[in-house]
């Protein structure tokens, strides 16, 4: 990303070359970034559902070892989420400092 100051204050230059004064920047960014989270949740409860699938299947194949394997990963899976999931709720300050 390459800046400059113009006429209107400070402006960006992204990596593909579009320009963003520093207002829509800002706005730009958090998009992104609250767009990248929102995916990443949507994978992993995805990979929640999935891990819990699989500790289904290996309880019924009488596979504790794997089941256990699985339940221990979806655990691990659902911390993970709930820490994207708090990020997504904690929402961003106002750029403006007010």
């Amino acid at each position: 990303m390459r800046n400059g100051e113009g006429e209107n204050g400070p402006w960006f230059h992204s990596s593909i070359g579009h320009e963003f004064s520093a207002a829509d920047m800002d706005v730009r960014t958090m998009d992104m970034v609250d767009a990248a989270l929102a995916s990443a949740l949507r994978v992993l409860d995805e990979r929640v559902a999935l891990c819990g699938d699989f500790a289904d299947a290996a309880a019924r194949a009488d596979d504790p070892d794997r089941r256990d394997h699985w339940l221990e990963l979806m655990e691990e899976v659902e911390l993970k989420a709930k820490v994207v999931a708090g990020l997504i709720n904690r929402g961003w300050p106002d750029p403006s400092g007010e």
